[in-house]
């Protein structure tokens, strides 16, 4: 499987921007962030996609671990 990169994007930047376009609504007070301002940090054997709602201050994380053992 070939994971090119689209518009020079890797697929991690894509799957951050999905994140920031679709998980838009604070699961704790509703709120509704136009911006995203998801994060996103690896350490090379899992990624990390983190958001923190600016109106309550509510964490949200996505984490995924990368199969490094092929």
């Amino acid at each position: 499987m070939a994971l090119g990169n689209v518009r020079g994007q890797s697929a991690l930047d894509r799957l951050r921007e999905r994140y920031e376009s679709t998980e838009t609504k604070c699961t704790a007070c509703g709120y509704v962030d136009e911006n995203g301002n998801w994060t996103s940090e690896t350490d090379g054997r899992k990624i990390v996609y983190h958001h923190v709602c600016p109106s309550c201050g509510a964490s949200r994380e996505f984490t995924y671990r990368l199969n490094l053992d092929r």
